[in-house]
C-alpha cells in the first residue's frame, strides 16, 4: 500500500513553501538598504539625470530664469525642487529653511548651513568635476554617490539631493551644490521611479505562485468534480460507476469509499429486484389458477352468491395487475445493462401508443418526422403508456398533449396534463417504488405506486432519464431525454 499524505500537511507544506518565496522577495528588497536605498538608487538614478539637466540650463540662466525652470520642473514632476551650495546658501527655489540634519548631510565638514566654503577641500583639475557633483568626500556616507534620503517630522517631509555644480549667477565659476526634490510623502516622487524592476518582480513573484499551486488545486478540484459527479449518477440509480483510486491521501480514500458505496447499493437494489421478480414471477402460476377457478365458480354457483364470487375475482384481478408491475418493473431495472438499443422511430412508437391506451381526440401529438432515437422498443412503449394513462387518469376532460422536440444530440418526449399536478413537496421522489403523492394522485385514483418507477427504470435502461415536473400554468409534464439516433 502506497504512503498516504494527508491534505492539511500538502496544505501546510505548500503555504510554508509560498511563504518562504515571499520572504525571500522581502528579504532582498530590505538587503538592498530598505526604502532608503531602493530610494537612493532607482529614483537616485533618474534624479541624477534631471538634476544634471537642470543644472545645465541653471547655472547659464537670469535670476528671472532660473525661478521659472525650477517651477516648470517642480510642476512635471509634482515635487519643490529647491538648489544649495554645500556651504547652505539657497541659490533657487521657494525659500526654505534647511532642517539641521539635511544641513549636516549636505556638508558633514562643515559647521551646520553657515558654515565656510574654506571648510572644503579645494578644486583641482583632475577632481573638480567629482567634488562639484559628489561634494566633500564625507558626504559619501549620505547615500549611493554622495545622495542624501532624509525624512523629517516637523513638518513630514521628505528631503531627496543629488550632488550638482552651482554657480552663484551666470558666468560664475561653479562650486560644489546639492539640488534637492522635496514631497510631502514617498509617493510624491513615483513620477521619477522606474516602475518596470517593481512591476516585473511582482509579476514573476504572481507567475511563479501560480506554476507552483496551478497543479496542485487542479488536481484537487478534479478528483472532487470526479466524485461529485458520480455521486450524482449514483443517486439517479446507475451504480456501474467507479472513480479512480490512485491518489495517497484523503481524496483517494474517499474516492474508494464511493467506489464500495456503488458496489454495495449494486448489490442491495439488484438483489432486491431480483427478490421481486421471483416473487412476482411465482405469484403468477396461483394467481392464474385462482382467476381461472373463480370463472369457474362463477358458472356453478346459485345466483344469490354471484356477487360474492364477483368481488373475490375483482380482488384477483387486483393482484394480478400488481404483479404485472412488479413483473414490468423489474424487468426494467434489470435490463439498464443487458438491455439491446436500436433505432426506434418515435412516431410509431407514439402512434402505436396512442391507439392502444387512448379514447380518439384526447390525446394531441405535437412531433417532427423522422425522430429517431437509441432505445429498447418494448421497453419505451411500456414507459410512454404508462405516462398517456397517468396522465389520462388525472387531466379529468382535459386534452392531453404528447410533445417531441429533437435537438443536437438528444430527442424530449414530453407528455403534458391539465391536471392538478403534485405538490411540490412530492416531485424528488416521483419514480420511486410504491410511492404515491397524498393530495392529487391518491389510492382513489388507481395505480399501486409502480407506474412512474417503471417510466424511470424504463428511460434509465434505455440510456435516457426522466423529469417530472409542474406546470406553472396548472397541470404535470413528465419528459423523458434519449440519445437520438442520427
Amino acid at each position: 500500500m502506497s504512503r498516504r499524505f494527508p491534505l492539511p500537511l500538502k496544505f501546510a507544506l505548500g503555504l510554508a513553501l509560498n511563504l518562504l518565496l515571499v520572504a525571500g522577495l522581502g528579504l532582498a528588497v530590505l538587503l538592498r538598504g530598505g526604502i532608503d536605498g531602493w530610494l537612493a538608487r532607482p529614483v537616485g538614478d533618474r534624479l541624477q539625470v534631471i538634476a544634471e539637466n537642470i543644472a545645465s540650463d541653471f547655472n547659464t540662466a537670469s535670476a528671472e530664469q532660473r525661478e521659472a525652470l525650477l517651477e516648470r520642473y517642480g510642476d512635471t514632476y509634482d515635487l519643490t525642487f529647491l538648489i544649495f551650495e554645500n556651504t547652505g546658501e539657497q541659490r533657487g527655489g521657494e525659500i526654505r529653511d534647511l532642517p539641521a540634519e539635511v544641513a549636516e548631510r549636505m556638508n558633514p565638514r562643515g559647521r551646520g548651513r553657515n558654515a565656510a566654503l574654506r571648510a572644503m577641500p579645494p578644486l583641482r583639475a583632475e577632481g573638480a568635476r567629482d567634488a562639484m557633483i559628489n561634494g566633500p568626500q564625507g558626504s559619501r556616507r549620505a547615500g549611493t554617490d554622495g545622495r542624501i534620503v532624509i525624512h523629517t517630522n516637523e513638518p513630514a517631509t521628505w528631503w531627496f539631493g543629488v550632488r550638482v555644480p552651482v554657480t552663484a549667477q551666470a558666468g560664475a565659476s561653479p562650486s560644489p551644490g546639492t539640488l534637492f526634490a522635496v514631497g510631502p510623502s514617498v509617493w510624491r516622487f513615483g513620477r521619477l521611479i522606474e516602475l518596470w524592476p517593481a512591476l516585473a518582480a511582482v509579476v514573476i513573484a504572481l507567475v511563479v505562485s501560480v506554476v507552483f499551486w496551478a497543479p496542485f488545486i487542479i488536481s484537487l478540484t478534479r478528483a472532487l468534480r470526479r466524485m461529485s459527479e458520480a455521486t450524482e449518477r449514483v443517486a439517479a440509480g446507475d451504480f456501474s460507476v467507479r472513480v479512480p483510486e490512485g491518489r495517497a491521501d484523503e481524496i483517494g480514500a474517499l474516492g474508494a469509499s464511493v467506489n464500495r458505496m456503488s458496489v454495495r447499493l449494486d448489490s442491495l437494489v439488484n438483489g432486491q429486484r431480483r427478490f421481486l421478480g421471483d416473487v412476482a414471477h411465482e405469484l403468477g402460476g396461483p394467481l392464474a389458477r385462482l382467476q381461472f377457478g373463480t370463472s369457474i365458480l362463477d358458472e356453478r354457483v346459485a345466483p344469490e352468491l354471484r356477487p360474492a364470487v364477483a368481488d373475490v375475482r375483482e380482488e384477483i384481478d387486483h393482484m394480478g395487475a400488481l404483479v404485472g408491475e412488479l413483473l414490468a418493473f423489474t424487468k426494467a431495472g434489470m435490463q439498464r445493462v443487458e438491455s439491446i438499443r436500436e433505432r426506434v422511430d418515435l412516431q410509431i412508437v407514439v402512434a402505436a401508443t396512442i391507439a392502444r391506451e387512448a379514447p380518439a381526440g384526447r390525446v394531441v401529438v405535437s412531433m417532427v418526422e423522422g425522430a429517431l432515437v437509441w432505445a429498447d422498443p418494448a421497453l419505451l412503449a411500456r414507459a410512454l403508456g404508462n405516462l398517456v394513462r397517468n396522465a389520462l387518469r388525472h387531466a379529468g376532460e382535459a386534452t392531453i398533449e404528447v410533445r417531441v422536440t429533437v435537438n443536437s444530440e438528444t430527442v424530449c418526449l414530453a407528455v403534458i396534463d391539465d391536471g392538478p399536478g403534485v405538490p411540490a413537496e412530492a416531485l424528488a421522489r416521483l419514480g420511486e417504488p410504491f410511492y404515491r403523492p397524498d393530495e392529487a394522485r391518491t389510492q382513489e385514483s388507481g395505480g399501486v405506486g409502480l407506474g412512474l418507477a417503471i417510466v424511470k427504470s424504463a428511460a434509465q435502461a434505455c440510456g435516457g432519464s426522466v423529469d417530472f415536473r409542474n406546470r406553472k400554468s396548472g397541470g404535470f409534464i413528465a419528459e423523458m431525454t434519449l440519445r437520438r439516433a442520427i
